[in-house]
């Protein structure tokens, strides 16, 4: 048995059982000295210690060696009760050489293994961060700095480092600018793809049908002349921009159809226009879902953030896309507070797996793969739908 001795916060040893007693004999150990042995719950006072009060053993040292590290055991004891602090990590260097196959409905399985060994802190943080977000989420500057912080207190969970409530508020001690700017571009672009796609949408489905289509060159160039004209009198306020817009489309279109009707050209810019509108902010929308987390792990700016999660969320888009649509099931399907952490968990899982340190992942039981597979069914189907009730309408 190794004995590790602690004297007013000094520690010596370890020393085998004898060594103890010898030293105990020659007065270099004192009774009042605590002892640390393996097996032991804590430091107890040395004669507590079984076998330390048998016979003396022979001379041995004259003395305890000099203070030397505390005993395995009581550190790793420490370390259960101070997790290590956060230290800044680098990008690494083999994130688009990692290979990606994202299975919605696993990584929500394994969100839901990692917060269930954390529920009750979970559960304190999601609700103060909820709050939180329902206040500065819609100031917008605001909310790219909170949605770091909520990430980062997760990501330190599942690291295992120490947590705090104030963790939420990280987010504004690094590169705030940044990541208010990471979360704001995606809105940006939105709203400048939908101006357009709104007014192709809407020229195409309802105006167009206004203008007829000339037949023969002649009426062309009469249609030319007049549009030419429109200019002046839109400068001068005398028509409005929605009829100069209907004159010059209505020209265009001559171009494409010469049967009085603007079909090719209306259905063009109804299809463009929804293309504008729906296809490319879904797209950048999944390509940078990333970004903020990105500039909060790795203390980079949100242009190079914005370019690591496109990159590398460009492997398996339709993974992450199809994972973020479950996601918004399993929100919506109960309570934001009682689904947000779990969701909140399983999107840390998967960012781990891209950017982070890989783990394997655990696998879902037969029953819970039928329950996803209705789940996807019935999104896929809801969305069918929607696009045919769109096209049709």
């Amino acid at each position: 048995m190794q004995i590790h001795i602690n004297r007013n916060g000094q520690q010596f040893g370890p020393y085998s059982l004898e060594e103890v007693r010898t030293h105990l004999a020659q007065g270099s150990l004192l009774p009042t000295d605590l002892a640390w042995y393996e097996g032991a719950a804590a430091w107890v006072p040395l004669p507590d210690v079984p076998g330390v009060m048998g016979a003396a053993a022979p001379p041995g040292p004259p003395g305890p060696p000099p203070p030397g590290s505390a005993p395995p055991g009581a550190a790793a004891k420490e370390g259960e009760k101070k997790k290590p602090a956060y230290k800044q990590e680098r990008v690494p260097d083999d994130i688009f050489d990692r290979e990606h196959d994202v299975e919605a409905d696993t990584a929500i399985y394994n969100g839901f293994l990692f917060f269930k060994n954390h529920i009750g802190p979970m559960y304190l943080f999601s609700l103060v961060g909820l709050l939180t977000l329902l206040v500065g989420v819609p100031l917008l500057f605001t909310a790219g700095p909170l949605l770091g912080g909520f990430f980062f207190y997760f990501l330190m969970l599942r690291r295992k480092r120490e947590v705090s409530i104030g963790m939420l508020f990280e987010g504004f001690k690094r590169k705030f600018g940044h990541m208010m700017l990471a979360f704001l571009m995606p809105i940006l672009l939105f709203v400048c793809l939908h101006v357009p796609g709104f007014l192709l949408m809407w020229y195409g489905k309802y105006q167009f049908k206004r203008f007829g289509v000339m037949e023969d060159l002649a009426g062309f160039i009469k249609v030319l002349g007049d549009l030419y004209n429109l200019f002046p009198r839109w400068f001068s306020g005398e028509i409005n921009f929605n009829i100069l817009m209907g004159n010059i489309l209505a020209v265009l279109s001559s171009f494409f159809s010469g049967q009085g009707e603007l079909g090719f050209l209306m259905q063009g810019c109804v299809i463009g226009g929804a293309f504008l509108t729906v296809a490319l902010p879904i797209y950048f929308f999944v390509s940078w879902v990333f970004a903020v987390p990105l500039v909060m792990h790795y203390n980079i700016d949100y242009w190079t953030a914005m370019q690591l999660s496109r990159k590398a969320v460009t492997k398996d888009w339709i993974g992450i896309a199809f994972f973020l649509l479950l996601a918004t099931a399993v929100i919506l399907m109960g309570l934001v507070i009682f689904t947000l952490p779990i969701v909140a968990c399983a999107y840390v899982v998967i960012y781990e797996d891209y950017f982070g340190r890989k783990r394997s992942a655990e696998l879902l039981p037969n029953w819970l793969v039928w329950v996803f597979i209705g789940l996807g069914v019935s999104i896929l189907a809801a969305l069918g739908l929607a696009l045919f009730s769109m096209v049709l309408g």
